[in-house]
Protein backbone atom coordinates (compact mmCIF):
# COMPACT_ATOMS: atom_id res chain seq x y z
CA UNK A 1 0.00 0.00 0.00
CA UNK A 2 1.35 3.24 -0.70
CA UNK A 3 2.16 5.68 2.28
CA UNK A 4 -0.05 9.01 3.21
CA UNK A 5 0.80 11.96 1.72
CA UNK A 6 -0.81 14.61 3.79
CA UNK A 7 -0.18 17.19 0.76
CA UNK A 8 -3.44 15.08 -1.14
CA UNK A 9 -5.32 16.45 1.59
CA UNK A 10 -4.24 19.87 2.88
CA UNK A 11 -3.91 20.93 -0.48
CA UNK A 12 -7.62 20.82 -1.66
CA UNK A 13 -8.76 22.36 1.40
CA UNK A 14 -6.63 25.31 1.09
CA UNK A 15 -9.79 27.61 0.46
CA UNK A 16 -11.80 26.60 3.66
CA UNK A 17 -12.31 28.22 6.70
CA UNK A 18 -10.85 26.06 9.17
CA UNK A 19 -7.36 25.63 11.70
CA UNK A 20 -5.69 22.63 13.00
CA UNK A 21 -6.26 22.95 16.55
CA UNK A 22 -2.72 21.50 17.07
CA UNK A 23 0.34 23.00 16.13
CA UNK A 24 2.92 20.60 15.15
CA UNK A 25 0.90 17.97 13.76
CA UNK A 26 1.29 17.82 9.95
CA UNK A 27 5.32 17.90 10.69
CA UNK A 28 5.27 15.24 12.97
CA UNK A 29 2.68 13.01 10.94
CA UNK A 30 2.91 9.41 11.71
CA UNK A 31 0.84 6.76 10.95
CA UNK A 32 -2.49 6.43 12.92
CA UNK A 33 -2.08 10.25 14.00
CA UNK A 34 -5.68 12.30 14.19
CA UNK A 35 -6.26 15.84 13.25
CA UNK A 36 -8.63 17.92 14.77
CA UNK A 37 -9.91 20.40 13.05
CA UNK A 38 -12.35 23.08 13.63
CA UNK A 39 -14.03 24.51 10.23
CA UNK A 40 -16.85 26.48 9.29
CA UNK A 41 -18.36 23.71 6.85
CA UNK A 42 -17.72 20.02 7.65
CA UNK A 43 -19.94 18.91 4.51
CA UNK A 44 -17.39 20.74 2.44
CA UNK A 45 -14.48 20.06 3.97
CA UNK A 46 -15.40 16.39 4.39
CA UNK A 47 -16.08 16.17 0.81
CA UNK A 48 -12.90 17.29 -0.25
CA UNK A 49 -11.19 14.84 2.27
CA UNK A 50 -13.32 12.01 0.89
CA UNK A 51 -12.63 12.74 -2.73
CA UNK A 52 -8.76 12.96 -1.72
CA UNK A 53 -8.92 9.55 -0.35
CA UNK A 54 -9.78 8.04 -3.84
CA UNK A 55 -6.41 6.97 -4.73
CA UNK A 56 -6.07 5.18 -1.42
CA UNK A 57 -9.26 3.29 -1.68
CA UNK A 58 -7.88 2.32 -5.28
CA UNK A 59 -4.73 0.89 -3.39
CA UNK A 60 -6.35 -1.31 -0.86
CA UNK A 61 -7.54 1.34 1.82
CA UNK A 62 -10.94 1.87 3.61
CA UNK A 63 -12.78 4.64 4.36
CA UNK A 64 -14.94 4.86 7.48
CA UNK A 65 -17.33 7.84 8.18
CA UNK A 66 -18.53 8.54 11.59
CA UNK A 67 -21.15 11.54 10.72
CA UNK A 68 -23.37 10.78 13.63
CA UNK A 69 -23.05 13.87 15.43
CA UNK A 70 -24.54 16.46 14.26
CA UNK A 71 -21.05 19.00 15.21
CA UNK A 72 -18.56 16.78 15.34
CA UNK A 73 -17.79 13.71 12.70
CA UNK A 74 -14.52 11.80 11.73
CA UNK A 75 -13.13 10.25 8.76
CA UNK A 76 -10.69 7.66 9.04
CA UNK A 77 -8.51 6.03 6.42
CA UNK A 78 -7.82 2.30 7.46
CA UNK A 79 -5.35 0.28 6.16
CA UNK A 80 -4.85 -3.90 7.72
CA UNK A 81 -7.79 -3.03 10.00
CA UNK A 82 -5.60 0.03 11.62
CA UNK A 83 -6.49 3.86 11.16
CA UNK A 84 -3.64 5.45 9.73
CA UNK A 85 -4.91 8.94 9.39
CA UNK A 86 -8.40 10.36 10.91
CA UNK A 87 -9.89 13.67 10.42
CA UNK A 88 -11.91 14.75 13.23
CA UNK A 89 -13.59 17.89 12.21
CA UNK A 90 -15.48 20.27 14.45
CA UNK A 91 -18.10 23.17 13.44
CA UNK A 92 -18.84 24.17 17.43
CA UNK A 93 -16.34 24.16 19.98
CA UNK A 94 -16.92 20.86 22.55
CA UNK A 95 -19.55 20.82 25.31
CA UNK A 96 -17.84 22.03 28.28
CA UNK A 97 -19.20 20.85 31.31
CA UNK A 98 -16.97 22.34 33.89
CA UNK A 99 -16.77 26.29 32.26
CA UNK A 100 -19.46 27.66 30.38
CA UNK A 101 -17.82 29.38 26.83
CA UNK A 102 -19.89 31.76 24.69
CA UNK A 103 -20.47 30.16 21.12
CA UNK A 104 -18.50 33.25 19.56
CA UNK A 105 -15.29 31.59 20.95
CA UNK A 106 -15.36 28.95 17.81
CA UNK A 107 -15.81 31.65 15.23
CA UNK A 108 -13.45 33.88 16.59
CA UNK A 109 -11.01 31.39 16.37
CA UNK A 110 -11.05 30.42 13.00
CA UNK A 111 -11.41 34.21 11.71
CA UNK A 112 -8.31 35.11 13.69
CA UNK A 113 -6.08 31.86 12.63
CA UNK A 114 -2.89 32.48 10.96
CA UNK A 115 -1.44 31.07 8.12
CA UNK A 116 1.56 29.28 7.67
CA UNK A 117 3.15 27.66 4.80
CA UNK A 118 4.51 23.74 5.69
CA UNK A 119 6.63 21.70 3.25
CA UNK A 120 5.44 18.44 2.72
CA UNK A 121 7.42 15.78 -0.03
CA UNK A 122 9.37 18.63 -1.75
CA UNK A 123 5.82 20.83 -1.85
CA UNK A 124 4.78 23.92 -0.59
CA UNK A 125 1.16 23.83 1.33
CA UNK A 126 -0.92 26.77 3.39
CA UNK A 127 -2.36 25.14 6.09
CA UNK A 128 -4.06 26.96 9.33
CA UNK A 129 -3.61 27.40 13.20
CA UNK A 130 -5.21 28.80 15.69
CA UNK A 131 -3.47 32.24 17.06
CA UNK A 132 -1.10 32.10 19.72
CA UNK A 133 -4.05 33.85 21.75
CA UNK A 134 -6.59 31.24 21.36
CA UNK A 135 -4.15 28.89 21.20
CA UNK A 136 -3.60 29.10 24.81
CA UNK A 137 -7.09 29.34 25.54
CA UNK A 138 -8.13 26.18 24.21
CA UNK A 139 -5.33 24.61 25.77
CA UNK A 140 -6.13 26.91 29.06
CA UNK A 141 -10.32 25.42 28.69
CA UNK A 142 -8.80 21.30 28.22
CA UNK A 143 -6.93 21.40 31.40
CA UNK A 144 -10.15 23.12 33.41
CA UNK A 145 -12.70 20.59 31.73
CA UNK A 146 -10.30 17.50 32.32
CA UNK A 147 -8.08 17.85 34.69
CA UNK A 148 -10.24 15.92 37.33
CA UNK A 149 -10.92 12.81 35.09
CA UNK A 150 -6.93 13.52 33.57
CA UNK A 151 -4.46 14.43 36.06
CA UNK A 152 -1.73 14.17 32.77
CA UNK A 153 -3.87 17.13 31.73
CA UNK A 154 -1.37 19.22 33.81
CA UNK A 155 0.69 19.53 31.07
CA UNK A 156 -2.06 22.53 29.38
CA UNK A 157 -1.48 24.26 32.24
CA UNK A 158 2.67 24.24 32.24
CA UNK A 159 1.94 24.80 28.14
CA UNK A 160 -0.37 28.01 29.30
CA UNK A 161 2.52 29.37 31.55
CA UNK A 162 4.98 28.77 28.86
CA UNK A 163 3.02 30.42 26.28
CA UNK A 164 2.07 33.70 28.05
CA UNK A 165 5.75 34.11 29.07
CA UNK A 166 6.57 34.12 25.38
CA UNK A 167 3.93 36.37 24.37
CA UNK A 168 4.89 40.26 24.36
CA UNK A 169 1.41 41.05 25.00
CA UNK A 170 0.00 38.11 27.52
CA UNK A 171 -3.22 40.41 28.67
CA UNK A 172 -4.90 39.59 25.77
CA UNK A 173 -5.10 36.32 26.49
CA UNK A 174 -6.37 37.31 30.11
CA UNK A 175 -8.91 39.89 28.18
CA UNK A 176 -10.48 37.00 25.63
CA UNK A 177 -10.86 34.81 28.44
CA UNK A 178 -12.75 36.81 30.21
CA UNK A 179 -15.13 37.80 27.46
CA UNK A 180 -15.39 34.60 26.29
CA UNK A 181 -15.75 32.44 29.34
CA UNK A 182 -17.26 31.99 32.90
CA UNK A 183 -17.97 29.49 35.82
CA UNK A 184 -21.25 27.70 34.87
CA UNK A 185 -24.08 29.48 37.11
CA UNK A 186 -25.88 26.37 37.12
CA UNK A 187 -23.59 23.91 38.93
CA UNK A 188 -24.63 21.71 42.01
CA UNK A 189 -22.63 22.70 45.33
CA UNK A 190 -20.79 19.78 44.49
CA UNK A 191 -19.81 20.58 41.08
CA UNK A 192 -18.78 23.74 42.17
CA UNK A 193 -16.74 22.83 45.28
CA UNK A 194 -14.89 20.73 42.46
CA UNK A 195 -14.15 23.53 40.19
CA UNK A 196 -13.01 25.89 43.08
CA UNK A 197 -11.00 23.10 43.97
CA UNK A 198 -9.46 22.58 40.08
CA UNK A 199 -8.94 26.59 40.55
CA UNK A 200 -7.26 26.00 44.09
CA UNK A 201 -4.78 23.35 42.80
CA UNK A 202 -3.83 25.69 39.28
CA UNK A 203 -3.17 29.02 42.24
CA UNK A 204 -0.82 26.12 44.47
CA UNK A 205 1.15 25.39 40.86
CA UNK A 206 1.50 28.59 40.31
CA UNK A 207 2.65 29.19 43.52
CA UNK A 208 5.38 26.55 43.39
CA UNK A 209 6.75 28.81 40.66
CA UNK A 210 9.60 30.96 40.80
CA UNK A 211 8.48 34.57 40.03
CA UNK A 212 11.22 34.99 37.52
CA UNK A 213 9.25 32.33 35.74
CA UNK A 214 6.09 33.73 35.50
CA UNK A 215 5.29 36.52 32.85
CA UNK A 216 6.07 39.58 33.95
CA UNK A 217 2.65 41.51 34.11
CA UNK A 218 1.58 38.59 36.39
CA UNK A 219 4.15 39.40 39.00
CA UNK A 220 2.40 41.67 40.77
CA UNK A 221 -0.94 40.23 40.99
CA UNK A 222 1.24 36.95 41.88
CA UNK A 223 2.60 38.69 44.73
CA UNK A 224 -0.34 39.80 46.46
CA UNK A 225 -2.54 36.89 45.63
CA UNK A 226 -0.60 33.60 46.45
CA UNK A 227 2.99 35.19 48.05
CA UNK A 228 6.36 34.46 46.96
Amino acid sequence: MKEINLTDFFQVVEDESYCIVKRGDIENYKAGADFDIFCFDMHSFSKKVIMSSQPYLNDGYELKINNSRQTHWHIDLVAEKKITIRFDLYCSLPDYQNINVKDGLFSSIIENRVEENVVLNGKIIKVYYPSLVDEIIIKYLEYVENYKLRPDKVKHLDYVLEKLEEDSDNKRFLEKLHFYTAIPKDLSVKKKNEFLNVVKETILKVKATSLDDLPKKTISFVKKRVGK
